[in-house]
């Protein structure tokens, strides 16, 4: 055997066992000729490639590798993808640079190994650090979360990029009617429009797929649920992860790729399961706080939280209805915008207390929108919740109309005080005011009217007349006056007492009139009528002082709205409607509001003492017919009064004159007077005696039914008393009844006839003679009820 012999069966060997370990190590070996371009591959390089034998292989960044190499050293190894038969196979090439020196050429020798197990794993491996750094990021995102709308939009957007797909969404689940609703989707495209599930389909669907489950095509998947909705949006591979809460389904968290079909690993649904546990509790909290937000919001009561700095967090409905500001954001704005500055010292204190561990109940007044005054009653509680600086809660109550009733109530219950004062002062005093005017009544009629006495006895009958002026004013103002109430044309009366108003007036002050156009009538007394507007012009005259001044007296009609009646003193706020004005403006000095704010109290006055009834009448006057007045002053400018009357119907209704009955001498009639006051008693003695009538006394009930029984046959009529000890008018009545259910009874009494003979319904009173009476008077009321067929006329 020669040396080349032996060369060759070397080489022989050599290539065996170069192919002997090819094969067990699974390699396939390679020749690439530059200068061809191709790569020569035995057969296991072919099948590593998925080439059938013979096809010439071209790898072009194989190639491009190759051509890098310096020549004689080791080429940088590299991994490449081809595609096989059997989908993508991962191939590491390593290859060396050979020079033929008998060829003068260079050739390129090298292996492939199939590494796509190795690459899997590697790319899974990375794959988690992905997700673990991601996941990672999104636990962070949730502690800085304070909301479940910010954890739902961390997990959907995280989510996203974990998984690399184009949109997360949200899928809440009603527990009601079973019915899905996006709860936060992130990534839509813009032709994304979901709609409700069906709830049945969707059930039979999860049932079918379980807790997790992905479609990479959903054109092969024709039963999905809401598919038409998302294959319009291009939405072509979806995967989804239940959402699950104390054992119930709540949602689903669907991650979905659009354009392309989209296979998702194990890996990939691991993620996405994780995040769907985190959203379940998300959307249950999101249910609970809607369920709370609802619950706080359907409150009456204003629901505030306040941090402390001052600054509300929170404000429930209530609370923006409460401050009157329905169509604006409180939260952020201070509570220091909302509270009066004369009032901040008292807000001081609670929060001191507050601040102290203190339970604080207040009650404050509130600046609300348009500087209106609210009042709110309090319970400040402390608050505090992570992420937020701690602070307090409000619950705060309206009290605002209770407060205004109150207010109401203490001021009734002090007229009322002050009424029954004033009316039993003036019930006392016209008893007096009966004995002197009676008396100079009398005397009058006795005496020659050129004597001194007659002279004396007129002085007296004029001074018990004013007198009786002001118990009228005094029951006036405790709203028990006697009205004649008949249709009056305001603007008339004015003009008519123009000149007493002149009289009560100094040089110095110019009264002018305005009188409107049209008719302005209104049902009321006349005298009172009168006898508020001497009293508005008295206090205007006394507002101008020494200085010269203007008076003006208005009469108007007007339409008043709500706008109009605001602020008004009365008995209760007037309603809407057609009014009739008497307005008196000075040119004086003016009132501040504190001054303003008493000039109604009896008694109060700027002026020297014993002044101060004047304006507490008129508005019992006003009171008395359903009216009210308005008040507008300042310091420097000036004062107005605005007394406003409900306007009377405009038809004309037929007025009937009173009819008074000449008075005509007794014919030995015997009269029964029961009064409490002996000179009263008196003075109806002489009267009803001088004009031929009989009379017995009685000083109470008691003494009066006893004086019937023994008289009953000859009682022609009974002049009762209403107040008296012992027993009263009333009583003393019931009785007389059950004796002569017929017999006449006139009522005398110092109150109001409408409240004096209310007491009376249904027994029969013939008549009412108002304390103080003239003689004359009761001559006449006694004769009508006597003879009631008696002609009558109007007395002169």
């Amino acid at each position: 055997m020669t040396y080349r012999d032996d060369e060759v069966e070397r080489l022989a060997r050599a290539e065996e066992r170069l192919r002997f370990a090819a094969d067990v190590g699974q390699l396939g070996v390679w020749e690439w000729s530059p200068s061809s371009g191709e790569l020569d591959c035995d057969a296991h390089a072919r099948r590593l490639c998925g080439l059938a034998p013979g096809l010439p292989l071209r790898v072009e960044d194989l190639v491009a590798a190759i051509d890098a190499g310096d020549r004689g050293e080791t080429i940088p190894d590299l991994v490449v993808c081809v595609p096989s038969v059997e989908g993508e196979r991962w191939i590491l090439a390593r290859a060396r640079a050979i020079d033929d020196e008998r060829a003068h050429a260079r050739r390129v020798v090298g292996t492939f190994v199939d590494v796509t197990e190795r690459e899997r794993l590697r790319a899974e491996a990375h794959a988690r650090a992905r997700r673990a750094e991601l996941g990672g990021r999104l636990l962070r995102r949730l502690g800085e979360s304070r909301t479940s709308a910010d954890t739902l939009r961390a997990i959907c957007e995280e989510t996203a990029a974990a998984l690399g797909v184009t949109m997360v969404a949200v899928r809440a689940i009603d527990e009601a009617t079973g019915l899905t609703s996006s709860a936060y989707v992130h990534g839509a495209p813009p032709t994304f429009r979901p709609k409700a599930a069906d709830p049945v389909a969707r059930e039979a669907f999860l049932a079918a797929h379980g807790d997790v489950a992905q479609f990479p095509d959903l054109a092969l998947v024709p039963d999905m649920p809401a598919r038409d909705e998302l294959t319009v949006a291009g939405i072509r591979s979806i995967a989804h992860a239940r959402m699950v809460s104390n054992g119930h389904t709540v949602g689903l968290l669907f991650a979905a790729n659009v354009g392309a079909v989209r296979r998702f690993d194990d890996g990939d649904l691991v993620f996405l399961k994780s995040s769907a546990d985190v959203a379940s509790v998300a959307l249950a909290s999101a249910r609970v706080s809607e369920r709370y937000r609802q619950m706080v919001d359907g409150m009456a009561e204003a629901v505030v939280l306040v941090d402390v700095q001052g600054r509300i967090v929170f404000a429930n409905h209530a609370a923006h209805v409460f401050v009157g500001c329905e169509g604006a954001e409180l939260v952020g704005r201070s509570v220091a915008d909302f509270v009066f500055d004369e009032d901040r010292a008292a807000r001081l204190a609670s929060l001191d207390a507050w601040k102290s561990g203190s339970r604080v109940r207040e009650t404050l007044r509130y600046r609300a929108e348009g500087g209106r005054e609210v009042w709110g009653s309090s319970s400040l509680r402390h608050f505090e919740t992570p992420g937020t600086l701690p602070g307090y809660m409000a619950i705060v109550t309206d009290v605002t109309e209770s407060r205004k009733l109150e207010a109401k109530l203490r001021e009734a219950q002090k007229l009322e005080s002050i009424g029954v004062l004033a009316g039993g002062v003036a019930h006392d005093f016209n008893n007096l005011l009966v004995g002197i005017l009676g008396n100079a009544g009398l005397l009058l009629d006795e005496l020659a009217p050129s004597s001194l006495a007659s002279e004396s006895a007129r002085d007296i009958h004029i001074a018990a007349t004013r007198a009786a002026d002001l118990t009228r004013q005094l029951l006036a103002y405790a709203g028990k006056g006697r009205f004649v109430i008949a249709r009056v044309e305001l603007g008339k009366l004015v003009v008519e007492t123009g000149h007493l108003l002149s009289a009560l007036i100094p040089k110095n002050v110019v009264l002018r009139y305005e009188i409107g156009d049209g008719p302005a009538i209104v049902e009321a007394d006349a005298t009172q009528l009168r006898q508020v507007l001497m009293n508005l012009v008295t206090n205007a005259s006394d507002a101008i002082g020494a200085r010269p001044g203007v008076i003006t007296v208005a009469v108007r009609s007007m339409q008043a709205g709500s706008n109009d009646l605001l602020d008004t003193h009365g008995d209760e706020p007037l309603a809407p409607g057609d009014y009739v004005v008497l307005e008196v403006s000075d040119t004086g000095i003016g009132m501040s509001v504190e001054t303003r704010s008493k000039i109604f109290d009896p008694f109060f006055t700027t002026k020297f003492t014993g002044r101060g009834l004047g304006l507490a009448a008129v508005l019992g006057i006003l009171r008395a017919h359903r009216g009210a007045i308005h008040v507008d002053s300042a310091v420097g400018r000036g004062t107005t009064f605005r007394a406003l009357f409900p306007a009377a119907p405009l038809e004309v209704a037929t007025t009937r004159a009173a009819e008074v009955a000449r008075a005509t001498p007794g014919r030995s009639e015997l009269v029964l007077v029961v009064d409490d006051e002996a000179a009263v008693r008196r003075v109806m003695q002489r009267t009803l005696e001088r004009e031929g009538y009989r009379v017995l006394l009685a000083a109470d009930g008691l003494e009066a039914i006893a004086q019937f029984r023994a008289h009953a046959a000859e009682v022609s009529a009974v002049v009762l008393d209403l107040t008296m000890p012992n027993m009263g008018g009333e009583a003393a009545l019931v009785e007389l009844r059950k004796l002569a259910p017929q017999l006449p009874v006139l009522l005398a009494s110092g109150f109001a006839e409408s409240d004096a003979t209310s007491r009376f319904a249904g027994e029969g009173l013939a008549g009412f003679l108002a304390k103080p009476f003239t003689p004359a008077a009761l001559v006449e009321r006694v004769g009508r009820i006597i003879r009631p067929a008696t002609e009558t006329a109007v007395i002169p």
